[in-house]
């Protein structure tokens, strides 16, 4: 079987949609006769559950099923489950890692690559298609050097689409910072417009002549989403 193709589904930060998105998009997939899979290389969550292997995060377990096929650890290779202030357990192909959840998180990245690459390569090698889904924002510096948004696009050679909650304010600002980042274009050429990736409100209410005039202005300010 060919290397699937890939779709990540980044957002503007957490809660805006992102879970709920791909999940509706793998069930679309399923409906065309196509053979699709979610991935989240790393999940921050509380909420798991129990599957073959181990276990793994609620929201990928979920995707699993709209997009009919058995919820498996590879589709969320890393999962974090924070307790207390400082603390977290984290869960490596579906099975507690003593060594990792005692690191700073920042010293984690080195050792988590791996297996979220196998995890990755293992899925592309199986299915027709893909639907990633990212953490918090591809943007947040923060968070870099960044891997479950711009590493695991790398890597499955993916297009993009950005995803807003215009209920929380700011989001086609949001949207255009995200657009317009260097990086993501790098990784992700067309980002914002054009046929490698695109951008759009997660639920799109109010006024859609509005949010098109708005979208207009932001594209001639960034000369065509750069």
């Amino acid at each position: 079987m060919p290397r699937a193709k890939a779709l990540i589904v980044w957002g503007t930060g957490s809660g805006v949609g992102k879970s709920l998105l791909a999940a509706g998009l793998l069930r679309h997939f399923r409906r065309l006769g196509l053979k699709a899979a979610p991935f989240k290389a790393q999940n921050m969550a509380n909420h798991a559950r129990v599957v073959r292997g181990g276990e793994m995060a609620s929201a990928q377990w979920l995707q699993a099923l709209a997009a009919g096929v058995e919820p498996e650890v590879r589709m969320n290779p890393v999962l974090v489950k924070p307790f207390g202030e400082r603390g977290a357990q984290v869960v490596v192909w579906g099975k507690v890692d003593p060594f990792l959840s005692r690191l700073p998180w920042r010293e984690r990245k080195l050792h988590l690559e791996a297996p979220v690459r196998e995890a990755l390569e293992g899925l592309l090698a199986e299915y027709e298609l893909l639907v990633l889904e990212g953490a918090g924002s591809p943007v947040e510096r923060n968070l870099w050097p960044d891997l479950p948004n711009l590493k695991v696009a790398e890597w499955a050679d993916a297009k993009a689409l950005l995803v807003a909650d215009v209920d929380q304010g700011g989001a086609l600002g949001a949207l255009y910072r995200v657009a317009a980042d260097p990086l993501c274009h790098l990784l992700v050429p067309g980002l914002g417009g054009g046929d490698e990736g695109g951008e759009g409100p997660g639920e799109p209410l109010g006024e859609a002549a509005l949010a098109a005039l708005c979208s207009s202005q932001e594209e001639d300010e960034a000369g065509g989403w750069g």
